[in-house]
């Protein structure tokens, strides 16, 4: 299987990995959680160096982040990309991961009393590189003669992530009129994607993600009252019975 996933790497696609857990700790980022999530984070760059080799293994080089979330700070969010679905699914089926896991789940001593509650843990995968990789730089920076001025997502102090149901009949035109109306996020860091590995719904169903990097939560409310906001408002046209999902997180490792 390793053979076959390293020979499919050569293609150079990429995918986003995004879980969400659920923490035990009422939203409290304990020096102790943070040290096991460097930990297990540590062990998955070992284990990709040595089944990867000839892809970027460090954080750095595969985008790899936590997030708290700021609706609800007892459930945090880790992204990083893989070079697809099943390689991240051998890294599921790894002893290493398991080890983790069970770290998580009962502790680090293995006597109950864990950080993470796997009752509502929830994993998808997006097709491309949401967090990493290059950014188009800011349309109103560029016409300032600074096209350096754009943050990228890992470094800016909110990001939003909105998954968008759409009909899968109309993913094409969904698709079409997001590229026409994306000039109006061009003053934010913004990337997006098709879930890769279904969308909830069934065959019907096809989920859009959308990842922009805030100034602050504030910021993106304010968007919505901006002169640009009607014209992007159009895509709404094309959610599936009014099926969105916004939620917002600030990086903490």
């Amino acid at each position: 299987m390793l053979r076959q996933i390293n020979a499919a790497c050569s293609s150079g696609s990429l995918i986003t990995e995004i879980a969400i857990l659920r923490t035990t700790t009422s939203g409290r980022l304990d020096d102790s959680l943070k040290s096991l999530l460097a930990e297990i984070q540590a062990r998955q760059n070992e284990w990709h160096a040595a089944n990867f080799p000839s892809l970027p293994w460090s954080s750095a080089g595969r985008a790899a982040a936590w997030f708290q979330q700021a609706e609800d700070p007892s459930c945090v969010l880790t992204t990083v990309h893989w070079a697809s679905v099943a390689a991240h699914w051998t890294w599921i089926g790894s002893h290493e991961i398991k080890t983790a896991m069970t770290q998580l789940e009962n502790g680090e001593e293995g006597e109950g009393g864990g950080y993470i509650s796997m009752g509502k843990f929830v994993l998808y995968h997006v097709d491309g590189d949401l967090f990493g990789g290059g950014l188009r730089p800011p349309a109103a920076a560029a016409a300032a003669g600074n096209p350096g001025a754009v943050v990228g997502l890992l470094e800016s102090p909110v990001v939003s992530v909105e998954r968008i149901l759409v009909e899968a009949e109309s993913k094409d035109a969904f698709g079409a009129l997001f590229e026409e109306l994306r000039e109006v996020l061009d003053n934010f860091a913004v990337k997006d994607g098709w879930r890769a590995d279904g969308a909830p719904g069934g065959a019907t169903k096809e989920e859009f993600v959308l990842v922009c990097g805030w100034p602050s939560v504030g910021r993106h409310a304010e968007f919505a009252q901006s002169a640009g906001f009607p014209r992007y408002n159009h895509i709404r046209q094309f959610v599936a019975s009014g099926e969105d999902d916004v939620k917002h997180y600030k990086r903490f490792m």
